[in-house]
């Protein structure tokens, strides 16, 4: 069930329940403030216990709505749980990767470093035994 459908079942309840009033009312013209408090504890009363069949019928309509409504909303929810579950895996494995070619990465540099400082001082003497003879050393 949609929201406007539960809705129109809570109108429908209310609008019973103030029908019911009316009609209780009509009969005079006069009604003091105590008539129309209990009438309406009475009209409420009649709501919870189920005496009045059509009011009764309309607020188990909405609590049927409702909880279908809450059912829909529970079963949404887990849904994006679970897709967001999935969503997360799937970027923690990227990131595991990322950090696996990282760890790579930093051993190439570190070769790479390595054999790049050999070359240095392989360089360096040969210039020192290139111009070793010029100084006569």
């Amino acid at each position: 069930m949609t929201l406007p459908e539960i809705a129109v079942a809570h109108t429908h309840v209310f609008e019973r329940f103030s029908c019911c009033l009316k009609e209780h009312f009509s009969d005079s013209n006069q009604h003091s403030a105590t008539d129309i408090n209990v009438s309406s504890v009475k009209a409420f009363r009649n709501l919870v216990s189920g005496e009045d069949d059509e009011l009764s019928a309309a607020y188990a309509h909405f609590h049927k709505m409702v909880e279908q409504e809450q059912s829909a909303v529970r079963n949404a929810t887990l849904a994006a749980v679970v897709q967001l579950k999935e969503e997360s895996t799937a970027i923690h494995a990227v990131v595991r990767e990322g950090l696996a070619i990282t760890g790579r990465t930093d051993l190439n540099t570190k070769t790479l470093m390595a054999s790049t400082e050999r070359l240095h001082r392989y360089l360096e003497s040969m210039i020192v035994l290139q111009f070793y003879p010029l100084f006569g050393i």
